[in-house]
């Protein structure tokens, strides 16, 4: 049973992150678009890039990005509730405790796709984001992944009673 409840505080908490994280991205607007317009357009990086023929300009394009990332943020903060909530009420039922599961790993996929495929990937490799030394969130990103995905190995492990 216990390793049921630290299963529950772990889905709550990267609820409490993912929600966290939505909400500075709405309520710290500016700030975060202006990060996202930097990394799109690489203005940041050399200009010297061969890879600069990859840059995007368009804002509205760049507050589409935007919008994407708060809404990815926001879908794995509900998932991840919904799930903790769904660990709790079947807390003391093996087989329904292991079905709940799925909606919990909805959300914690949701943030490992955002920041290992977004931030990581598409960020990191394809925009460039490491050469930035101003807009670099690949060390953020890369150990929040690593947070993530060590709680989807350790909410999917079997429980022994």
């Amino acid at each position: 049973m216990l390793l049921r409840w630290l299963k529950i505080m772990m889905v709550t908490s990267m609820g409490l992150f993912f929600s966290l994280t939505a909400y500075d991205n709405i309520v710290d607007h500016s700030f975060n678009l202006n990060a996202v317009q930097h990394v799109l357009s690489m203005d940041t990086i050399s200009k010297s890039s061969t890879l600069m023929n990859r840059s995007i300009s368009d804002i509205s394009t760049q507050k589409m990005a935007y919008g994407f990332i708060i809404a990815t943020e926001t879908l794995a903060a509900l998932f991840s509730w919904l799930g903790a909530i769904l660990l709790f009420w079947h807390r003391r039922n093996p087989v329904q405790f292991a079905q709940k599961k799925q909606i919990a790993n909805m959300g914690l996929g949701l943030g490992l796709l955002l920041y290992l495929l977004g931030f990581l990937v598409i960020a990191g490799e394809w925009f460039v984001m490491w050469q930035s030394t101003q807009w670099n969130a690949e060390q953020t990103a890369s150990y929040l992944s690593i947070i993530i995905l060590a709680s989807l190995i350790f909410l999917n492990q079997e429980e022994n009673a």
